[in-house]
């Protein structure tokens, strides 16, 4: 959260992530007059009482799915599925523009213009297929460096224990 704005009021409080996704409203029903409606705090440590109740228990949080449409839904232990998230798409000019931080990871550039960050949409050529792996968050270049070094690293362990095999041939023959 980068800011946060309160109307002074009773009504509602403004988060902004400060990510590139909008502002959030968070309206207020504060408790009014003796109806006890809303939301209200009794004479206890940090109680809150909330005088609505859908019907269901309390759940936790045990699995979530990926839509297509990058949508994200959480499945709890009552039974409930419910919209928690959205993958949100951003898109560059030139990706090709973009620097490497290395691992996977890039940084918007003056070469790769600014950011768009979009939905995901149904007949969109992007989509999100989960459960599935991508063939391309795999750095060849890397992955070939670390087994070039794993094979010398074990031929020079190979040669060690052939010279010491050697060594002790000769110090054997040279006993006898």
């Amino acid at each position: 959260m980068t800011s946060f704005l309160y109307d002074g009021g009773v009504d509602a409080i403004t988060l902004d992530p400060g990510n590139g996704a909008e502002s959030m409203d968070i309206a207020l029903h504060a408790e009014t007059g003796n109806d006890y409606s809303g939301i209200s705090q009794f004479d206890s440590l940090s109680t809150l009482n909330v005088r609505e109740q859908d019907g269901r228990a309390t759940g936790s949080l045990v699995g979530i799915t990926i839509g297509y449409d990058g949508a994200i839904s959480g499945s709890f232990s009552n039974g409930a599925i419910d919209s928690i998230a959205k993958v949100a798409l951003a898109k560059f000019k030139n990706t090709g523009g973009l620097s490497d931080l290395g691992d996977g990871i890039y940084q918007e550039s003056l070469a790769s213009g600014k950011v768009e960050i979009q939905d995901l949409e149904v007949g969109d050529p992007t989509a999100i297929i989960s459960g599935s792996l991508e063939m391309s968050n795999v750095d060849l270049s890397k992955e070939f460096t670390e087994m070039i070094t794993t094979q010398r690293g074990f031929q020079a362990s190979a040669k060690v224990i052939t010279t010491a095999d050697q060594i002790l041939d000769e110090l054997i023959r040279l006993k006898r």
